[in-house]
C-alpha cells in the first residue's frame, strides 16, 4: 500500500478550484457558461492554476467538465472519482463545455502538490 511503502498516498491533480454545476442557477447555466439546456449536471472550473494539466490544456474559468477518462461527471464526488481512479502521470481524456461548446482534451495528470493545495483553500 502506498502509505506504507511513501508514508504518505500520492493523488493526482488536475489542477483546477471548481464547483458543482447544481449549485449554479439556471439563468447563469445559461447565461454565464452558455450552457445548453440539455447540460444539467457536471463541475464548473472556478479557476486554473499556473502550470497545472488543466492549463495546459487549454481549460480556462466557467469551463465544465462533464467527462473524465470515460467516466461520467455529475458532481464533485464523481470528478473526484474519476480522477483518483487514475494515477499520477496518466494521460486522461477530459470531455467539456466552452462557451457552449462541447470539447475534448487530453491532459497528463500531475501530483497534487502543497502549492496546488494551499492556493486553492
Amino acid at each position: 500500500n502506498e502509505l506504507v511503502q511513501k508514508g504518505e498516498v500520492v493523488r493526482p491533480a488536475l489542477g483546477v478550484a471548481t464547483y458543482d454545476l447544481s449549485n449554479i442557477s439556471s439563468s447563469d447555466q445559461k447565461s454565464v457558461l452558455k450552457l445548453p439546456t440539455s447540460v444539467t449536471k457536471g463541475v464548473v472550473i472556478m479557476k486554473t492554476y499556473s502550470g497545472s494539466p488543466a492549463k495546459a490544456a487549454g481549460l480556462t474559468k466557467y469551463d465544465v467538465i462533464t467527462e473524465l477518462g470515460g467516466k461520467k461527471v455529475t458532481s464533485l464526488a464523481t470528478l473526484r472519482s474519476a480522477l483518483y481512479a487514475h494515477s499520477v502521470n496518466d494521460t486522461v481524456t477530459v470531455k467539456y463545455y466552452h462557451n457552449g461548446k462541447l470539447k475534448t482534451a487530453n491532459m497528463k495528470l500531475t501530483e497534487t502538490t502543497k502549492t496546488l493545495t494551499k492556493q486553492s483553500n
